[in-house]
C-alpha cells in the first residue's frame, strides 16, 4: 500500500470524494482502505486508473464493503453506478467515457459495469448485476446480466469481487463477461463480440460515485485492488 491516491485520478478533482480510511473497522487487509463518500447534494464523481495501451484480457479482484443500512436509490428512482472494465480506443484514453445511451460501433469503446441491482422507487441493497455496453447490445442503454445463484450483498460485510473480462478474436464472437462473488462463479457471459478491431483494448477501471439525490450520506469502501492479465 503506498498510503496515498497518487496514481490515480479523481474527477472532478477537487470534489472530496475518496479519500483513504485507516480505521481498522474500515479496512479487509494492510492499513487503509478507499474511502468513498456519498452525498444527497453532490451526485457525482469517480476515481480511475488507466493501463494504457491495453490488454485483450484481463481479471480485477477487490474487496468491498457498503456502509450498513446503505440505500441505493437515486432521485429518479434508479440504482448507483459502481465500477466499470472500460475499452477506451488506444488513440483516446477517454472513448468510453459520456456515452450513456450509445451502441457502440466496435471501434470506439465498450464499457463492462457492475452495479448493485435494483428495484424502481425501492432503495433495498440487491446482489450486484454487469451493466454492459457492446455491439450487439439491445438499444440503448447497458443492458444487464444477473448473478445465477444470487449472493446477497449486505451492508456492513466485506465481500470479494473478481471481474474477467476476454476480448473476441476479430471477426468472431469469442469473448466474455465473468464475475465471481466470494469464490462463486454468479455470472458468465459468453459468445460476446466487444470489437471489429484491435485499437480497442481493456485499458482502464473506474470505481464510480454516481448517484444523484441519494436518500442519505453515506459511504463504501474498497480494498486491495489488483489488476493482472493470464
Amino acid at each position: 500500500e503506498s498510503g496515498n491516491l497518487n496514481s490515480w485520478t479523481q474527477d472532478p478533482a477537487t470534489a472530496g470524494r475518496y479519500s483513504l480510511s485507516s480505521d481498522p473497522t474500515r479496512v479487509h487487509s494492510g492499513n487503509s482502505s478507499l474511502q468513498a463518500l456519498y452525498t444527497p447534494t453532490n451526485g457525482y464523481g469517480l476515481i480511475t486508473r488507466w493501463f494504457m495501451p491495453g490488454y485483450d484480457e484481463v481479471y480485477v479482484k477487490f474487496n468491498v464493503m457498503f456502509q450498513a443500512g446503505f440505500e441505493n436509490m437515486r432521485s429518479d428512482g434508479n440504482g448507483m453506478h459502481f465500477f466499470t472494465l472500460c475499452g477506451n480506443n488506444v488513440n483516446n484514453n477517454q472513448s468510453c467515457w459520456g456515452q450513456a445511451a450509445v451502441v457502440p460501433n466496435g471501434t470506439d469503446f465498450f464499457y463492462a459495469g457492475l452495479d448493485p441491482s435494483y428495484v424502481q422507487r425501492d432503495p433495498t441493497l440487491r446482489p450486484f448485476s454487469f451493466y454492459t455496453y457492446w455491439p450487439d447490445m439491445s438499444c440503448c442503454y447497458g443492458n444487464l446480466f444477473f448473478e445465477s445463484p444470487q449472493i446477497a450483498l449486505v451492508g456492513g460485510q466485506w465481500q470479494e469481487v473478481v471481474f474477467h473480462i476476454k476480448l473476441n478474436t476479430i471477426g468472431q464472437s469469442d469473448g466474455s463477461q465473468e464475475l465471481w462473488i466470494n469464490g462463486v462463479k454468479v455470472i458468465s457471459g459468453q459468445n460476446m463480440r466487444w470489437r471489429t478491431t484491435t485499437d480497442l483494448r481493456l485499458n482502464e477501471i473506474i470505481f464510480f460515485n454516481y448517484m444523484p439525490g441519494g436518500l442519505q450520506t453515506q459511504y463504501i469502501w474498497v480494498d486491495d485492488v489488483t489488476v493482472w492479465r493470464p
